[in-house]
């Protein structure tokens, strides 16, 4: 358990025709600490990027049950309207029995031109 937004992530990211390097904000559940260092370091994503979790994890601000996935899309949506640079972003967390889920959003208040992305290398 805990590994499962790495393949979910894959696969969201091969159905978006998109990399990794195209995601600017990453909401990473924080069930378990080991659970987003697994993601870090599978992506290569230094463990202090400010990409990640900008606004704190769930071990910083909870983790209540039924609540958590709500949780990563109001924080990511507060940081698209802080980062109009911004085009996509990833909300993730691992399921009971390792599982995963991700989704990648748009942001509606990015700046950029069509077809112009806005990830860790924008």
């Amino acid at each position: 358990m805990g590994y499962g937004p790495v393949p979910a992530t894959d696969k969201a990211l091969a159905k978006a025709g998109l990399s990794i390097d195209d995601i600017g904000l990453f909401e990473v559940n924080e069930a378990f600490a080991v659970q987003v260092l697994a993601f870090l370091e599978h992506y290569g994503i230094a463990d202090d990027d400010p990409r990640v979790n900008p606004m704190g994890g769930a071990i910083a601000v909870g983790h209540p049950l039924a609540t958590s996935g709500i949780r990563l899309m109001a924080y990511l949506a507060r940081s698209f309207e802080r980062h109009p640079e911004v085009q996509f972003g990833v909300t993730t967390m691992c399921i009971g029995l390792g599982m995963g889920g991700t989704i990648i959003w748009e942001n509606p208040h990015c700046t950029a031109s069509a077809g112009e992305y806005h990830g860790s290398k924008g």
